[in-house]
């Protein structure tokens, strides 16, 4: 995991590292309402294409049954925890004792866990994400759109797509259970803003590399792709990237208010506790936090970053005839499926329950 990983991000480093030089040359933009009003201007344009392109909304409809579903899956290992570890790590906290030592294998398993629910859910939000850059390109080449032009154009180099995705798709995940409230949070507020830049360095380092890949690039001329963009289009990439962001937080602050009334309003009808019943009981507004970014947010931005990228490097020919490419990754997706859901369905048969307590157990006696 933690090779296939590094391995990845190494290979995108110096984006990222260009990219952060590229913004203290061009001033530190950063996630305002000057670039969520810029980029809020750039919707109509994209709006008329989706509507000419009804596939997109349905690419779009379907990452969104990936994430929840994801979601659930992620969930059910919470499920597998025993409620003495939580109620250990309450009272540890409630004594400002660190916990950073305890149950530390169980941690592992559950961080095992959630790259395989991140690796498994990207395979299919890479091959629709790509589907919908693709919808754009095969207008471009002056080829007709269409749902199965559009998958199988974005089968063709699907093996870096989903590698790409996984990575992005953890660093995202990451970041967002870095930002939420924490109890007894004793890290630097320059600690935070340096793991904040680093992040937006990522993302607008990396802001050309699917529709890159979509053009038939290699992930180190995928790179070389989203530098190209910076320097010549930096402004329109970072109004483009932040104000995408800026929206994403409107959402991300609603879902957060409305999921506490929601949480007050279910906890009176539910006789249910512990943690997994909470983050079960929260997948709701979640859910619909994801739906507004995934189904009205998020096929815009695809699109403008789709014709950001098409006016900046040249799109090659399309050749939707041709054999889509990936087999071996689409049987690796297959597999880890399959582990995953024989998880899910089967746990307490394949004595995973069981081993979780054991292992929740044995980090108590420390």
């Amino acid at each position: 995991m933690a090779w296939f990983y590094d391995s990845v991000k190494n290979t995108l480093q110096s984006a990222q590292n260009e990219a952060r030089q590229i913004i203290d040359q061009n001033g530190k933009e950063k996630v305002t309402a000057k670039t969520t009003k810029a980029f809020a201007a750039k919707i109509p344009d994209a709006v008329r294409f989706v509507r000419q392109e009804p596939e997109i909304i349905f690419f779009a409809l379907l990452q969104w049954l990936v994430i929840g579903l994801s979601y659930r899956l992620w969930v059910q290992f919470l499920d597998w925890i025993p409620q003495s570890v939580w109620d250990a790590i309450k009272e540890a906290e409630d004594a400002h004792q660190k916990t950073d030592g305890m149950f530390t294998m169980l941690s592992l398993l559950l961080t095992a866990w959630s790259f395989l629910v991140v690796c498994v859910a990207s395979y299919p939000l890479a091959l629709f994400s790509a589907a919908t850059v693709s919808s754009v390109n095969l207008r471009k080449t002056g080829n007709e759109s269409t749902v199965r032009g559009c998958l199988l154009n974005a089968l063709h180099n699907i093996d870096r797509m989903w590698a790409f995705t996984t990575v992005d798709a953890w660093i995202t995940v990451d970041r967002i259970f870095e930002r939420l409230p924490k109890k007894n949070d004793r890290e630097s507020g320059a600690s935070k803003a340096l793991k904040e830049a680093l992040y937006y360095a990522w993302k607008l380092g990396t802001i050309g590399i699917l529709p890159a890949l979509v053009n038939g690039r290699g992930l180190i001329d995928a790179g070389k792709d989203s530098i190209v963009i910076l320097k010549t289009r930096f402004k329109d990439a970072a109004v483009l990237r932040f104000g995408y962001s800026g929206f994403c937080w409107v959402v991300g602050i609603l879902a957060y208010i409305g999921s506490i009334f929601y949480y007050g309003m279910m906890r009176e009808h539910s006789d249910m506790p512990g943690i997994y019943n909470f983050y079960k009981m929260m997948g709701v507004p979640i859910f619909v936090a994801v739906g507004v970014v995934s189904c009205l947010i998020r096929p815009v931005y695809m699109v403008l970053l789709a014709e950001l990228y098409s006016e900046t490097v040249p799109l090659k020919p399309v050749d939707i005839g041709s054999s889509p490419s990936g087999n071996v990754s689409l049987i690796l997706f297959v597999t880890l499926t399959a582990v995953l859901l024989a998880c899910f369905f089967l746990g307490d048969q394949l004595g995973i329950r069981a081993y979780v307590e054991a292992v929740a157990a044995k980090g108590a006696s420390y």
